[in-house]
């Protein structure tokens, strides 16, 4: 049985993730199939087959963000600096965030966070996986374009020319088109998402389009590892 990997920022919530729990619905008795995403989210067997694995790319225990996110809100206070340039309301921000309660709840996140980093990476070791699906375009796709399988997908759902355009991730478009060649194919969910990134960035080479569940399955049949894929940071 072949073993996929679904990788994801959200569980829930558009329709990238409608399409995601579809394609596990088909696919769940015939293949493998393990969900990542980057944050732990709750009830996932309110929405997959019992038989489907949860991973995710940070560990679910997590700092309380009213222990950090008085640092970030006093920075540029002008009343009250003392001589180290620093505003009284920061300086008391920053005391509730090494206060011993506190403290203790960083040092419990940072062996939480090297135990999970270590898991992980166990689990995503090359050769876990047959099929990687990079369900999102963007800094997705860039983020988790190291994790190797013998046939490795992106996808995207979004026409290059919106306000959804990846901006920003990329140094230019020749980094994306790069990180592109990477994968064995580029799903693009209409020819007109195609002709958007042929115009936008350029051709990577590897687009195919595929607009529903049986031709996303035609691809697992058509398309194998591209040896001539190369390397970016």
């Amino acid at each position: 049985m072949q073993r996929i990997l679904m990788i994801n920022d959200l569980l829930t919530g558009g329709e990238v993730e409608k399409l995601m729990q579809d394609l596990v619905k088909c696919w769940h008795t015939r293949y493998e199939i393990t969900i990542m995403t980057e944050d732990y989210q709750a009830g996932f067997y309110d929405f997959y087959p019992e038989d489907v694995k949860y991973i995710t790319a940070r560990p679910a225990y997590r700092l309380d963000e009213s222990i950090t996110a008085g640092l970030a809100e006093y920075p540029n206070e002008n009343s009250n600096v003392d001589s180290t340039g620093c505003s009284d309301k920061y300086i008391t921000a920053k005391s509730a965030m090494y206060s011993d309660g506190n403290l203790l709840k960083r040092c419990i996140y940072k062996v939480h966070k090297k135990i999970h980093t270590r898991w992980f990476d166990r689990q995503t070791a090359p050769g876990t996986f047959d099929i990687i699906f990079c369900m999102k375009e963007g800094r997705l796709m860039k983020q988790y374009f190291y994790l190797r399988a013998s046939v490795r997908y992106g996808w995207v759902h979004t026409a290059y020319q919106s306000d959804d355009h990846p901006c920003g991730v990329y140094e230019n478009d020749k980094h994306e088109i790069a990180v592109m060649k990477t994968y064995t194919g580029i799903i693009c969910a209409s020819e007109q998402i195609k002709k958007s990134i042929q115009e936008t960035i350029g051709d990577p080479g590897n687009l195919l389009v595929r607009d529903d569940l049986n031709d996303v399955e035609d691809v697992l049949k058509t398309h194998f590892f591209r040896e001539d894929r190369v390397t970016t940071e």
